[in-house]
């Protein structure tokens, strides 16, 4: 049996605190040549890019305000053909927005 060779990537998007998918995430995905496009993380935290033609690309995930990535942004992968899709997972977490623990500036 010959496998069937695919250039795709997929992963899912998490929130570090309890391993929790985070669905509607926008992920993009873009060619060295500076074409970009996007997708939205579904209900389960998934997200998937499909027929890509083989070469370089940068994938990262748009944190929402109050959000920091764990994971290192962009991610930079080299697509092939391969039996399976390139797996790229994002991992962030929400930062408490304290402003009391912020200093006052000097006047």
């Amino acid at each position: 049996n010959t496998p069937v060779l695919v250039n795709c990537i997929q992963g899912y998007v998490y929130d570090a605190a309890g391993a929790v998918p985070l669905r509607g995430w926008t992920v993009t995905l873009a060619r060295a040549t500076g074409a970009a496009t996007t997708t939205v993380s579904n209900g389960a935290g998934q997200y998937r890019f499909d027929n890509l033609a083989p070469g370089v690309y940068k994938v990262w995930v748009t944190l929402p305000p109050g959000w920091r990535a764990i994971s290192p942004q962009p991610a930079t992968i080299d697509v092939a053909p391969a039996a399976e899709c390139a797996l790229v997972d994002f991992w962030s977490e929400w930062v408490r927005e304290d402003h009391a623990s912020v200093p006052t500036p000097p006047r």
